[in-house]
């Protein structure tokens, strides 16, 4: 399957609940638990605190690119 723009495969699936309709105010807690559980697991993840982690270390330290890429660039 390829993404809208034509480009490479889809690779996520993205799931967006509102915890208020499903389970209303009490719902959050039992979220953050399950998300909790699921990064508790080998190998699974939650995807934001990953990218939040790489955005910081890539602010922190930049990131290194290959000189063809960076001489396209300049």
């Amino acid at each position: 399957m390829s993404s809208r723009t034509g480009g490479h495969p889809a690779r996520s699936l993205i799931i967006a609940l509102d915890p208020r309709i499903i389970g209303g105010t009490d719902a959050l807690p039992h979220i953050e638990r399950l998300a909790a559980a699921i990064e508790a697991q080998p190998h699974a993840r939650i995807p934001g605190p990953w990218r939040i982690a790489l955005r910081q270390a890539a602010a922190a330290k930049g990131i290194d690119l290959p000189e063809a890429l960076l001489s396209r660039i300049e």
